[in-house]
């Protein structure tokens, strides 16, 4: 008996309990089949464009995929549900103005509170844009001083911590941990046993991991023998640093800093 594919009704070879021919078998394997009947399909073809695709399925006692599945050349829409309650997203949006959205979403919990209050922001923006000024500090404390330390000295609302790692992955595009001065564990190699270092919050648990070299005392201890792109690459953020801060003593105005917001 000639066995043929059930898709394609070509004949086909191999093993005995085979169905389909290699390429409808692959074609499915990437787009598997649905399970809907007949029934169910002239339903979703009834709704389809009418309805919510999710009430579709719903009503259907089945998921989206399998209907998408079953009915490949049918067009499903999505009716966003809150746009047609201009007033519960106003209600939503004016108490999420004040109490930000984990309290709004236990306010509300039925409903989905960050679908509202990304698609329709009719509300104060819930912070502030950081200043130039702010980011110039932002930046003299880079390595220096804690996250929540400096977080404690912005007092921006509603913003801890990670408001500080937030400004430095958002405006900066980098990380802050080599902007101030070069890690203890790497500067070694390079520099004379004398160079100042300074101990830092940050780091992981060892000590010497803790600690910075600025780049204004690695330029006066640098060695001899060091690489002369590392000599010019230091020499430039050192001149960087002394912009930065303005003056020219750097270490003594940076120990001011650390004594006044961290310590």
């Amino acid at each position: 008996m000639v066995r043929v594919c059930l898709t394609c009704k070509t004949p086909i070879t191999g093993h005995f309990n085979r169905k389909r021919c290699e390429p409808c078998a692959r074609k499915i394997r990437k787009s598997p089949l649905g399970t809907l009947t007949p029934k169910e399909i002239r339903y979703v073809k009834k709704w389809a464009g009418r309805k919510d695709r999710h009430e579709i399925a719903k009503d259907l006692k089945t998921s989206l995929s399998n209907i998408k599945r079953s009915c490949p050349n049918i067009s499903l829409t999505y009716h966003y549900k809150y746009c047609n309650n201009p007033d519960l997203v106003k209600l939503v949006c004016a108490y999420y103005e004040k109490h930000g959205r984990v309290k709004t979403q236990t306010k509300f919990p039925e409903v989905s509170v960050r679908s509202i209050v990304e698609r329709y922001p009719f509300f104060k923006p819930r912070q502030s844009r950081w200043t130039d000024q702010e980011l110039l500090e932002v930046t003299k404390m880079a390595g220096l001083i804690s996250f929540k330390n400096q977080a404690k000295y912005f007092n921006r609302p509603l913003a801890n911590a990670g408001s500080i790692t937030s400004v430095w992955v958002k405006n900066f595009k980098t990380s802050q941990q080599n902007i101030n001065g070069m890690a203890h564990w790497r500067a070694i190699n390079f520099v004379k046993p004398s160079a100042p270092f300074l101990q830092t919050p940050f780091g992981s648990g060892r000590v010497n991991a803790k600690r910075i070299l600025l780049w204004v005392d690695m330029e006066k201890h640098l060695n001899k023998d060091a690489p002369l792109f590392l000599k010019e690459s230091v020499k430039v953020m050192a001149e960087f640093q002394r912009k930065l801060f303005g003056v020219k003593d750097v270490r003594s105005k940076v120990l001011r800093m650390i004594n006044k917001r961290e310590v």
